[in-house]
């Protein structure tokens, strides 16, 4: 009966936070340091380091990017050490945690801090070892080529005294396609919209200044504009006055019964959709391109927002182009406050045609 109990005591023991088998199964995971070889592109480098600690743009328009990370241990590995803890534990009654628990607070990953330089595509040109370069031993940090001419041409469309070009893609030219959300849902953190932004190179002033998402935009001379990139037909202008979120979806409904364009099924986009046909350059006033109309800068997303303070308020993601970036709207719920941001704006329809 003592032995079943001590050994009830043992797994428990093992189970809690501090203990040596639990220490090693939640120590930092292994991150793949090869996205740091040359020629890797900076959306794949992020994606697998996380958001660089600061960003410098040098004077011929490069990136370089600073990564702090904890380079952890493989899943294989941090389950073998669990085990391992697991069985010196039941063979030692636990006094294994004497040794054990020291052993993982002390292997707890190494930190890393590393510059990563870009070339004008936005591709690891050169990588310089700031902590913990033991980890990066192997990899291709320096001999990216001058393969630039795809990533200067994206950069031309944006230039100020040219500007983006309506269907800056020619017609019979390969288009990359994307597929965005079309449902509404909860976004409740600013970490969410910089990590959709991030995931498909939308530009955004504050959050990703160096988007460069390429549309493919045709203007069928009906009110309408549709993007290859991604699928969606635009309302070319939108309404013609700021409108509450209310009224905006009865905006939506009008349009629809209308058959605007011909088409009845009309919807107000996400954050996604709507952030897609954010552009680089400002160009009249607004950061989108020179074939939709400029009056609609601060326009209404069917997804909803949660402000951490106040949590009573209603709210929605909007998309600014006056200053190029994702904003939020809160206006009054049930509970009656004083504070209230964006409450009336533009609406700009979409719908989906493939």
């Amino acid at each position: 009966m003592k032995l079943r109990f001590s050994f009830i005591v043992i797994i428990i023991f093992m189970l809690a936070p501090g203990c040596s088998v639990y220490m090693a199964a939640n120590q930092p995971d292994k991150k793949d340091v090869s996205v740091f070889n040359v020629g890797t592109p900076r959306t794949h480098v992020i994606a697998e380091a996380g958001r660089p600690l600061h960003t410098k743009e040098k004077a011929d328009g490069t990136l370089t990017d600073t990564f702090v990370f904890v380079q952890g241990y493989s899943s294989g590995s941090k389950a073998g050490r669990a085990l391992f803890h697991g069985a010196a534990d039941v063979l030692t009654l636990g006094l294994w945690e004497v040794i054990g628990t020291p052993v993982e607070a002390v292997a707890d990953g190494t930190e890393v801090k590393v510059e990563v330089e870009y070339d004008a595509n936005e591709k690891v040109q050169n990588v310089i070892s700031l902590a913990g370069g033991e980890e990066l031993d192997g990899i291709d940090r320096r001999g990216a080529g001058t393969q630039v001419p795809q990533a200067a041409k994206i950069m031309e469309a944006d230039d100020p005294e040219e500007g983006p070009k309506l269907a800056s893609v020619a017609k019979d030219a390969p288009v990359v396609r994307v597929g965005l959300r079309r449902q509404s849902i909860l976004i409740t953190n600013q970490m969410q919209i910089t990590d959709m932004l991030v995931e498909y190179d939308f530009f955004d002033r504050s959050r990703n200044p160096r988007g460069s998402f390429v549309n493919s935009f045709i203007d069928n001379n009906d009110g309408t504009i549709i993007d290859r990139a991604t699928g969606l037909m635009w309302e070319k202008s939108g309404s013609t006055s700021r409108l509450n979120n209310r009224r905006a979806k009865e905006y939506i409904k009008q349009l629809n019964r209308k058959r605007f364009a011909g088409h009845g099924d009309w919807r107000m986009p996400t954050v996604e959709e709507l952030a897609s046909i954010l552009v680089r350059k400002r160009k009249n006033g607004a950061h989108i391109d020179p074939a939709f109309d400029r009056k609609q800068t601060l326009c209404w997303t069917i997804d909803r927002c949660e402000s951490q303070s106040w949590s009573w308020l209603n709210g929605a993601w909007l998309v600014d182009f006056k200053n190029g970036e994702v904003n939020e709207a809160y206006w009054k719920g049930e509970v009656p406050v004083n504070y209230t941001k964006n409450i009336e704006n533009h609406v700009k329809a979409v719908r989906s045609v493939r």
